[in-house]
């Protein structure tokens, strides 16, 4: 937010300006030059993981948050016959048995999530 808002001041943009809304959509952009980066390399560089351990979690997540029951969900997903039905985000699963909220980051398991992919093992 600061960021944005040093920005608006900058350029002196009235808030709500499409500029505004075009750097705020920067946050996500995951190129070099992306506003995501920049910050990663400057102001959030005391708290970030070292890149191998990035890199290491993007095929093996940690066991002790959510990211282990999103990581469970989308292997589920990925081999059902229709893995274009499911969908995942940081606190939302979905699929055709229903949406699942994983809002706890440091809860490693979900009960229904759990039951889901028991039940669905069962029939493997």
């Amino acid at each position: 937010l600061h960021v944005l808002q040093r920005h608006r001041e900058k350029h002196d943009l009235r808030q709500g300006a499409p500029e505004l809304a075009a750097v705020d959509y920067q946050f996500d952009a995951l190129h070099p030059k992306g506003i995501g980066m920049l910050l990663r390399e400057t102001l959030w560089a005391p708290w970030m993981p070292e890149e191998a351990l990035i890199e290491e979690r993007m095929t093996a997540p940690s066991q002790t948050t959510r990211a282990a029951t999103r990581s469970r969900f989308i292997g589920h997903a990925l081999s059902s016959p229709n893995p274009r039905a499911y969908k995942a985000d940081w606190g939302n699963l979905r699929g055709p048995d229903g949406c699942f909220l994983i809002m706890d980051p440091f809860s490693a398991s979900n009960q229904r999530v759990d039951r889901l992919l028991k039940t669905r093992e069962q029939y493997e």
